[in-house]
């Protein structure tokens, strides 16, 4: 008896030493999740999702491309937005044939001084602005002219040969009077000076005289 019993006491204490395992250090490591569920690298998301916001946080669609910058630097020139007819707006885009037939547009002048009067060949108070128009310094000479010496409306070469005669480098027609009537607001002849930005300065009905003309190109 005394030999057996060591040997049946023995399965137990096996046992007993197998049952403790899962209060053991290494049950408690796995549990506590240390070396195996920290997720630092793929569970908090830091790196991943950082990472995404280079695409999102404006870096590239701030405005850089769509901001004009590219519409400025095709050479086109700026767009200008006309405003009026008088001192201290912008002017308008006069579009009208020249005397040699060409397209001309007052906007194409942007960064020149530009002289605009506006009448009728057949009006001595339009006719009296003539002798000087060609003498202009420091500005571009348009004329815009309604009918002719005859009070019939002008065509290119009722133009052609005024422009000769008087040294004015460009004379528009408008064949319909609406332009006329327009720009000199029903009352021909009318006188603009106009800055190299488009901006009126200056403005005059009926017979405008040199100085003055040259004076206000000279104040801008």
């Amino acid at each position: 008896m005394r030999t057996i019993l060591p040997l049946l006491l023995l399965p137990l204490l096996a046992c007993g030493t197998k049952g403790d395992d899962p209060f053991g250090q290494g049950g408690g490591d796995n549990n506590m999740g240390v070396p195996t569920g920290d997720g630092g690298a793929t569970g908090d998301g830091g790196s991943t999702t950082d990472d995404t916001g280079t695409g999102s946080d404006g870096g590239t669609t701030d405005g850089g491309t769509t901001d004009g910058g590219t519409t400025d630097d095709t050479g086109t020139g700026p767009v200008i937005k006309g405003t009026g007819y008088d001192a201290g707006d912008t002017a308008y885009d006069l579009v009208a044939t020249d005397q040699a037939g060409s397209p001309f547009r007052l906007h194409s002048l942007y960064g020149r001084n530009v002289v605009l009067v506006v009448g009728h060949m057949d009006d001595p108070a339009f006719t009296n602005m003539t002798t000087w128009l060609g003498a202009v310094e420091d500005a571009t000479v348009v004329a815009l002219v309604g009918r002719d010496e005859d009070g019939v409306t002008a065509d290119t070469a009722d133009a052609l040969g005024w422009a000769s005669a008087w040294g004015v480098s460009t004379v528009l027609v408008d064949p319909t009077g609406e332009l006329v009537n327009t720009w000199a607001e029903r009352a021909p002849p009318k006188t603009y000076v106009i800055g190299a930005s488009m901006d009126i300065a200056w403005t005059w009905f009926g017979t405008a005289s040199q100085v003055q003309v040259q004076d206000k190109i000279d104040d801008l």
